[in-house]
Order: C-alpha cells, then sequence, then structure tokens
C-alpha cells in the first residue's frame, strides 16, 4: 500500500474498550480493518500475582482445572497467550507436569475473527457476548487464586 504524501493517516486505525479489572481478568474488545478480536484474562499482573498464578498452576487440584479450562477454550477458537518468563522457576522443577504453563507470568485468551458482512449487524454484539462468556471461567480461575495484588504501590 502507497501513501499519497498529501493525504493524512489517521492516528488511530482501531477500536478498542476494556472491561473489568485486566490484572485479575477482564474483557477486551478491539476492532479494526483487521476484524474483531476479543479477549479475556489477566494482562498486567503484579510480581505477587505472577507468583500466585504459577503456585495455582503447581498445585493438582487448580492447575489441573486451569489446564482443563485452557483446553476448552483452544477447542472454543481461543488462543492462549501470556508473557513468560525464559525456564520454569526451580522450585518447580524442569520436569513438572505444567512446566509450560509455570513460565507464565501473565495470562490470556483471544479469538480473532476476520473482518465481513456480519461485523456491521446485531450479530457481532452477540459474537462479542458468546467470546465473553467463554473466556469468563478463566477470569473467575484468576480472580480465585491470584486476586488483587497485594504489594504496596509506589507513591509517584
Amino acid at each position: 500500500m502507497t501513501c499519497d504524501p498529501g493525504v493524512k493517516t489517521p492516528y488511530k486505525t482501531a477500536a478498542a474498550a476494556a472491561i473489568g479489572d485486566d490484572v485479575q481478568g477482564g474483557l477486551y474488545v478491539h476492532l479494526s480493518a483487521d476484524g474483531l478480536l476479543v479477549a479475556g484474562g489477566a494482562h498486567g499482573l503484579a510480581t505477587d500475582q505472577a507468583r500466585r498464578l504459577r503456585a495455582a498452576i503447581a498445585e493438582d487440584r487448580p492447575g489441573s482445572a486451569l489446564v482443563r479450562l485452557l483446553d476448552g477454550l483452544r477447542a472454543a477458537g481461543f488462543t492462549v497467550e501470556g508473557d513468560r518468563l525464559k525456564r520454569v522457576p526451580g522450585e518447580f522443577g524442569a520436569d513438572h507436569p505444567r512446566a509450560d504453563l509455570l513460565t507464565l507470568k501473565t495470562l490470556w485468551a483471544f479469538r480473532h475473527l476476520e473482518p465481513g458482512d456480519w461485523l456491521h449487524g446485531p450479530g457481532a454484539r452477540d459474537v462479542v457476548a458468546d467470546a465473553w462468556r467463554r473466556v469468563q471461567p478463566l477470569n473467575d480461575w484468576l480472580r480465585e487464586h491470584v486476586g488483587p495484588s497485594r504489594a504496596e504501590r509506589s507513591r509517584r
């Protein structure tokens, strides 16, 4: 694509909205020419929260529940991602059955949908609502097992 030097490009080429508390599990929608992205999860965990995330993953009951939850999201067409450490923290061991998840510092799931005529009608609302319903169990898991940061906030 070439741009005419006399025509300014728009500053913003997308619209987005977040609902809830991103650090404990929020909902997100992003609309652009590339389509619609709908997401949920925790994108900005503090260090103490990331430690609690990994501790819960390491425990059998919550860790296994999270694996089932994430497998269900993937089966429903979601991509599961998160910021990661370079390796599994030493207290868990690289041979842990959920070692791949133990490197997580944040955790979210999203679904990207290509643009189409459906995006211009009332059905788009239903697509967003359905996606948010599907990621809500992840947000619930994060609230229960990670919760808010207990670290003191800086006074800048």
